[in-house]
């Protein structure tokens, strides 16, 4: 089974946390989170990251959890630590990055749904959150708060060794390679293959692989992209678990070529960007995209602004766009956790009702109810 996500506390060693997931509802969640981290007595803890963020909402309150913890606090950032998971990362009284490392720093997003006067809300809501950000990274720092918030909204990648000479982290490290004294199975494939195995008996080395086949990191991945003139897509390539050799990465970048060329062709060239990050195939988009395209030329919003509203609860509620349709899944699944099955199934019907026609909108859906039901299942 794997585990991404895991607290141990042996006596009168280190307790060890592994946060390898999405922070909040979809991965490593504040509430169970805290719950096991109050059961800990050790005097040290030492907090390994590879993560590509969530919700600041619970990487604040863990963030808090552990700076009230009377343990010192070390963080390891072994691969990734972007957006929320930066900030949790900040909780540690040392901060070490092996130097193949990342951390990415940005302002606080959100999807919002109602009047102008819920949305100017939502914005003031960010606003104070953003505050709290600046707050926490430049007490963590040392920086200026208008250098804080620069780099915030810069969306700053910052490299290990970038990350120590601003502060944000305290010690640099070789590349990860050392003997592994834990399941490997837990770790993300770009990180189990820098650490060595434990030692053993002298094998003959092996044939050396095709350039091809060697594992990715991040800084490679970023790399790559720059070099196809596709740096603006790299975020969602770094975090695709499915691109582990070189020769993954160009086949992709390859397909997210076309991807951009057929949707700057067919004259909606700020479609590519999302189709990218859902990974929506190459054929998909061919298939779909003239829907699109008509119905840009006939004036639409989108192809589907002709579909009905519902009724949700007391409220008349329509989905036309992704966004209406990743609120409305989470709506869903929120009211179907809190036992108003009847408030889900409205909102399960105005899904549907979307979902039969928009091939983005299904696969991601489907992608996080993937995720959902493996964390249900313990696969």
């Amino acid at each position: 089974m794997k585990n991404w996500y895991s607290i141990q506390a042996r006596a009168d060693q280190p307790a060890e946390i592994s946060v390898f997931d999405e922070i909040g509802a979809w991965g490593v969640s504040a509430k169970q989170f805290i719950g096991e981290l109050k059961a800990i007595d050790a005097t040290s803890i030492k907090l390994a990251i590879n993560s590509p963020g969530g919700s600041v909402f619970d990487a604040l309150a863990m963030y808090n959890a552990l700076r009230q913890h009377p343990a010192n606090v070390e963080v390891t950032v072994l691969g990734i630590a972007a957006s929320a998971a930066s900030l949790l990362a900040m909780a540690g009284d040392t901060i070490i990055m092996p130097e193949n490392a990342f951390m990415m720093i940005h302002n606080p997003l959100n999807f919002a749904y109602g009047n102008a006067d819920e949305l100017r809300e939502m914005a003031d809501v960010l606003d104070k959150i953003g505050a709290s950000l600046i707050a926490t990274y430049a007490a963590r720092t040392g920086l200026p708060d208008d250098e804080i918030k620069a780099l915030l909204d810069a969306e700053t990648w910052l490299n290990a060794e970038e990350a120590v000479l601003k502060g944000f982290a305290d010690e640099l490290q070789p590349a990860l390679k050392v003997a592994a004294a834990f399941d490997m199975d837990r770790l993300p494939d770009a990180v189990r293959a820098s650490i060595a195995p434990p030692a053993a008996d002298p094998q003959p080395e092996p044939e050396p692989e095709p350039e091809d086949n060697h594992p990715l990191d991040a800084a490679a991945v970023l790399a790559i992209c720059a070099g196809a003139g596709m740096s603006a897509h790299a975020d969602s390539l770094i975090l695709d678990p499915l691109l582990t050799t070189r020769a993954d990465l160009e086949a992709a970048l390859a397909e997210a070529q076309e991807i951009v060329a057929v949707c700057t062709a067919g004259k909606l060239p700020d479609m590519a960007a999302k189709l990218i990050k859902a990974r929506v195939p190459l054929a998909a988009v061919r298939a779909r995209l003239p829907q699109y395209a008509q119905a840009t030329a006939d004036g639409w919003a989108s192809p589907y602004a002709a579909l009905p509203p519902l009724l949700v609860g007391d409220r008349s509620v329509s989905v036309s766009e992704g966004t209406g349709a990743v609120l409305a899944y989470y709506n869903m699944m929120e009211r179907a956790a809190a036992g108003a099955t009847l408030e889900a199934g409205q909102w399960r019907r105005l899904l549907l009702q979307y979902c039969q026609l928009d091939t983005l909108a299904m696969v991601m859906v489907w992608w996080h109810w993937r995720g959902l039901a493996a964390g249900q299942s313990g696969d």
